[in-house]
């Protein structure tokens, strides 16, 4: 078995592949397919790494598109995000973790930082195991209807919400692929909160019949503490603002005090992988997640 770099050329196969392995549609196919273009093709030669035989024949993949910059007392850092790790089941255990350790290796020894956003319990345990951490951010999920006590008051006053331009002032972080990532800013109680967001449509099957239902991915960029000390008023509000069944949210744990009624709602969920010791989180913003 050898292991091998996505080129251009050979980029399609190996989403067809992982396409059959994942049961994706040809829609969500090419549209992997396009992300990974737009995010690579400028700046790096390849998309990923792939597991085959002798006779090429592929039997594991895994993608890495070039997620963005980190600035950092001027100078910045290159990140990659690894999505889409999967190998047919007869060849699991030895060559799925030489896949990952090459990929690993590879990409440090060209000084990326990695992220991986995704990973299933097994998948997270495997790369913890190869030197990934827990990035210093926690996730909540929020129900729109949980804030109904705040619906009529939303109906007669406005709060003025508005589209900005997106800053480095905002963020240390620039994307590579924007999506439909948008920056925002609202005042609520003369306080001036900045947040980038994205609206995304996902999947569930309830009963064997799949429901698509909108959910708005959200990183504050200010005013993090007054969105843990209200976290339900700005929830609702922006959930009703947007139209939403449920808001993802991303907080620093920093501001996070575990003695809080709504710490527990949240969880860890992203892992990176970096020589540079002051990064601890790496935002969303140009990953797998922002495909809808």
């Amino acid at each position: 078995m050898k292991i091998n770099l996505i080129k251009e050329d050979n980029l399609r196969v190996v989403i067809k592949f992982l396409a059959k392995g994942f049961s994706l549609s040809n829609n969500r196919s090419n549209q992997i397919e396009k992300f990974l273009k737009d995010a690579n093709k400028k700046n790096i030669d390849f998309f990923g790494f792939y597991l085959s035989n002798s006779n090429n024949q592929i039997f594991g993949a895994i993608l890495s598109p070039l997620q963005g910059k980190y600035y950092s007392e001027q100078k910045e850092f290159k990140v990659i995000n690894l999505m889409a790790w999967y190998v047919l089941p007869k060849y699991r255990g030895i060559e799925s973790l030489r896949l990952v350790k090459f990929a690993i290796k590879y990409l440090d020894s060209r000084n990326f930082s990695i992220t991986n956003y995704t990973p299933n319990k097994v998948a997270k345990k495997v790369f913890i195991n190869f030197g990934f951490q827990h990035m210093e951010t926690l996730t909540a999920r929020y129900f729109c209807f949980e804030g109904y006590k705040y619906f009529l008051s939303f109906l007669f006053k406005k709060y003025d919400l508005k589209k900005i331009s997106s800053s480095l002032r905002y963020s240390e972080f620039k994307e590579n692929c924007k999506g439909g990532i948008l920056t925002h800013k609202v005042n609520l109680s003369n306080n001036e909160i900045i947040f980038k967001s994205i609206r995304l449509f996902r999947k569930k099957k309830i009963f064997g019949l799949e429901i698509s239902y909108p959910v708005l991915y959200i990183v504050p960029s200010t005013q993090s503490k007054y969105i843990v000390e209200n976290f339900e008023f700005f929830c609702s509000f922006i959930s009703s603002y947007f139209f939403v069944l449920f808001i993802e949210i991303d907080l620093e744990k920093k501001y996070l005090d575990s003695n809080l009624n709504i710490y527990k709602r949240f969880k860890s969920r992203y892992i990176f992988f970096s020589r540079e010791k002051f990064i601890k989180s790496v935002p969303f913003f140009g990953s797998e997640l922002i495909l809808n």
